[in-house]
Order: C-alpha cells, then sequence, then structure tokens
C-alpha cells in the first residue's frame, strides 16, 4: 500500500510540472493607426518624460496644490486601498497552490440505553456487566494538497495577479485625473478673476461716463435720457459682478475637495493664487502606438483582458478530475490520561480524486462565459484605444483653434480698447453721441470676458492633451 502511495505521488508531482490548460495570456495586437495624430507637429516623436507635466507651467503655488491633493485626495486614497484590496485577493489565490493543515481536537461522551445495549452487545446474554458509557479523545491534523495537475488554481492565481495589476492601472488613471482636474480648477479660478478684474475695471470706467454725463446733463449740455442711459449701462456691468463672484466661490469649493481639505484653507491660500501662465510649453503628440504605454485606462484594460484569458484555463481544468493528497495523523483514546501514549497514534493517509462527470452542464456554460468575456475585454480595449486617439485629435484641434481665437480676441481688446477712449472724448468735446460711447463700452466688457474665457479653454485644451496622452512628454 505504501508503495502505491508513494509512486502516484511521483506521478502527480512530475504532472504538476505541465502546462496548464487554457490559451496563454499575451499583449494584444494594436489595432490599425495612422502612423501620425492628426494635427501632430512634423519631427520625431517625443521621449517619454517622467517629470510632472504640470511643473512645466513654472507656477510653484499650482505645485504645492498639486502636491497636497497628492497627498490628501480621498478618491485617490480609496483607489490606493482598492490596490491593498487587489493584493490580498491575489495572495489568497495563491494560497491554493499549497498545503493546507487543519488542527483538530474533540471529545465525545455517548450514553448507550440498556435495551440498546441488550440488543447488540453479546455480553448483556450472559449476563455480564455492559457498559452504559463510552468517551472518545481526539487530538491531530487534517492535511491536504491538491495537485495542480491541469493549472486550474495557477491559472485563478494568474488572473488574480492581472486584476492586481489592473487595480494598480486604475489608481494611476485616477492620479492623472486629479491632477489634471486640480489644474484645470485652478485655470478656471485663474480665468473668472480676471473676468472678475475687467468687470471691475469697467464698473469705473462707467461710473466715471455716468459722472461726466450728470455734470453735462446739470449745466444743461445734455439731456435727462442720456443721465439714465449712462445709469442703466452701469448697473447692467455691476449685475454681473455678483455671478462671476458666486462662480469664483464655487471653483474654490472644488478645489478644496480636489485638496482634501476645509474651505477655509483654500479661503486664506486664494490671494496667493497666480493667473495665467506666460507662455504654454509645446506638447509633443508622439505616436499612436505609444498611448498603449502611457495611458493608465489603456494599460488596465491591457490587464484585464489577461485576466479574462487566464479565466478561460480557470473553466476548462474544470472539466478534468481534481486529484488530492490527504493525510490525517491523529491521537485518539478512550480516556484522556492514555491521549498522549504513543499507542494512541492513527492516522490515515491516501489520494483523493474528485471528477465532475455530470453537473447539468453547469461546466460548459462556465467556459462559454469565460470566453465571451475574454471577447468582451478585447473589444473593450480596441475600442479605448480609438477613443484616446479620438480625444488625442479632439484636443489637437481644440488646442491649435483657441490658440487662433485667443490671438484675435487679443487684437480685438486692444482696438475695442482704443474705440472707448476715443469715442469717450468726442463725447465730451460733443463730437458724439452717448449710444455710440455706451455701445463701445459694451463691446469692451464682452471682448475682454471672451478673451479671459478663452484663455481659460485654451489651458484646459492642453489639460485635456496631457491627459489625453497619459502624462507628460519631453519638448
Amino acid at each position: 500500500m505504501r508503495l502505491r502511495l508513494v509512486r502516484f505521488l511521483l506521478i502527480t508531482t512530475s504532472l504538476l510540472t505541465g502546462c496548464a490548460l487554457g490559451p496563454d495570456p499575451k499583449p494584444p495586437a494594436l489595432p490599425d493607426l495612422d502612423a501620425r495624430f492628426a494635427g501632430a507637429s512634423e519631427g520625431s516623436a517625443a521621449p517619454l518624460s517622467d517629470s510632472g507635466w504640470w511643473q512645466k507651467l513654472g507656477d510653484p503655488v499650482l505645485d504645492g496644490i498639486v502636491k497636497e491633493a497628492l497627498e490628501k485626495n480621498y478618491d485617490l486614497a480609496i483607489a490606493v486601498e482598492r490596490i491593498q484590496e487587489a493584493r490580498a485577493l491575489r495572495r489568497e489565490a495563491r494560497a491554493s497552490l499549497f498545503p493546507a493543515l487543519l488542527g483538530r481536537a474533540d471529545y465525545t461522551d455517548v450514553g448507550i440505553s440498556e435495551t440498546q445495549n441488550a440488543a447488540v452487545n453479546p455480553i448483556a446474554a450472559f449476563g455480564g456487566p455492559v457498559p452504559n458509557r463510552a468517551e472518545s479523545w481526539t487530538t491531530g491534523f487534517d492535511a491536504s494538497w491538491e495537485v495542480d495537475v491541469f493549472g486550474g488554481n495557477r491559472r485563478r492565481t494568474q488572473a488574480a495577479r492581472f486584476r492586481e495589476e489592473a487595480t494598480s492601472e486604475r489608481a494611476s488613471g485616477v492620479r492623472l485625473s486629479l491632477v489634471a482636474e486640480v489644474v484645470d480648477t485652478y485655470y478656471t479660478l485663474a480665468g473668472l478673476r480676471s473676468q472678475q478684474r475687467r468687470l471691475r475695471e469697467n464698473v469705473a470706467r462707467q461710473r466715471t461716463t455716468t459722472e461726466m454725463v450728470s455734470r453735462l446733463q446739470r449745466e444743461g449740455l445734455r439731456s435727462e435720457l442720456d443721465l439714465r442711459r449712462a445709469n442703466a449701462q452701469l448697473a447692467t456691468t455691476q449685475a454681473a459682478e455678483p455671478t462671476v463672484g458666486s462662480s469664483i466661490t464655487v471653483q474654490l469649493r472644488r478645489l478644496s475637495l480636489l485638496m482634501g481639505c476645509k474651505p477655509r484653507t483654500v479661503d486664506e491660500l486664494a490671494p496667493r493664487l497666480r493667473g495665467f501662465p506666460a507662455r504654454l510649453p509645446v506638447a509633443r503628440a508622439g505616436l499612436p502606438a505609444d498611448l498603449v504605454m502611457r495611458r493608465p485606462d489603456l494599460r488596465e484594460a491591457e490587464r484585464n483582458l489577461g485576466a479574462a484569458t487566464a479565466d478561460i484555463g480557470v473553466a476548462t481544468a474544470a472539466f478534468y478530475p481534481r486529484f488530492i493528497l490527504l493525510g490525517s495523523p491523529q491521537l485518539t483514546s478512550g480516556s484522556s490520561a492514555d491521549l498522549f501514549n504513543v499507542n494512541s497514534l492513527a492516522w490515515r493517509a491516501g489520494p483523493r480524486i474528485e471528477w465532475s462527470l455530470f453537473n447539468g452542464g453547469a461546466n460548459q456554460a462556465a467556459l462559454a462565459t469565460a470566453n465571451s468575456r475574454e471577447r468582451q475585454a478585447f473589444l473593450n480595449f480596441e475600442k479605448l484605444v480609438i477613443s484616446a486617439v479620438g480625444e488625442v485629435e479632439s484636443s489637437l484641434a481644440t488646442l491649435q483653434a483657441e490658440a487662433r481665437r485667443l490671438h484675435f480676441l487679443q487684437s480685438a481688446v486692444r482696438e475695442t480698447q482704443a474705440s472707448v477712449d476715443l469715442s469717450a472724448k468726442l463725447y465730451g468735446e460733443g463730437l458724439e453721441d452717448l449710444v455710440s460711447v455706451l455701445l463701445e463700452q459694451e463691446r469692451l466688457i464682452a471682448t475682454q470676458l471672451d478673451e479671459a474665457s478663452s484663455r481659460t479653454a485654451l489651458v484646459s485644451a492642453w489639460v485635456r492633451l496631457h491627459k489625453s496622452l497619459g502624462g507628460g512628454w519631453d519638448n
């Protein structure tokens, strides 16, 4: 018997080194992509950069805010905890590759009725003493080890490792999105503060105009209608400022949530916030295939595909028998005094084979499910690659268009400013009517606000481009 057991161990151990069932996970083939992004500048592909892409804006206040957000943001902290969870699940799956040892101890006290003794105990027929009570003391171990002949447990461990890596990539995606949102919020605040400043400048300008009209009206040189028109224009401009102020408060609260700090902390920081950068560094788009190496969501999708492929091996192994080695050394005795006596030693050992021969088609359904999920994961990967290329090209187009728009708006602001000054001068000399002055002032406000919005949109497009590229590139 022992010789057969040893032979079984040798055979199953040699089988353990065989290949696991199911397809081996491998990097998916990329869909057919163009050699260069539409709208990308000519030149060689930019190398990857490990430095913070936002630091190229040269704003130390922004750098400090991003640093604090990376340390305290709640969403990022949750994502990091999910990595710990996935790591523990991977260790749990890996534990199936090792033997399991269960310690046990039990005591049993059995009372036997006299009628039962008379029926089953031959001593009772001769009138001898019959025990009516039995005790049993047992302690020992139950050991088991599934010899992973067909690789089901190895594939399960492999899938868990891929899912751990996918969770890590998801956390990287949360980090990238967090930084992008912080930078976007920072410069949205810069745009709103610029609008607020422009409105206050125009309120001061229109108040000067109103005072001039009031003086001329008192001197009988202008009608009351002019004065009322000037007052109405001033009140309209003043009415726009509270809306901008409330938008600033909303963005400050958004920033405090991103930073994971109290609103008061951001309010104290607000006076130190800077305006728009003097220039935006040129972002090199590289090559479409580089996105797979850079974007966390694509790397996550690739890992999820690997996990789905490994799951096919798990489902395939369910069709084959499981080989389990069992061993139960124990001490058993009728009294506690003799429990640890050498003569109380007993054991049970041997192999066990489990084979699901019929389960109503559950194994076939599980395999079909695994195959379908792998195809879904592959299609999702291809979809994300094509979507990522579209995001880059859309961001490039928006960035270039907004840069041109801002150039023309800056020219329009300069010309309208000169027109406002000239019309006010001519009105004071009686060579221009008030309606023309008010129209020029109204155009100036609209153009200045559009310029501030364009600056905000330009930085937002720059941020979206870096986010769509998966981070920064060396210029």
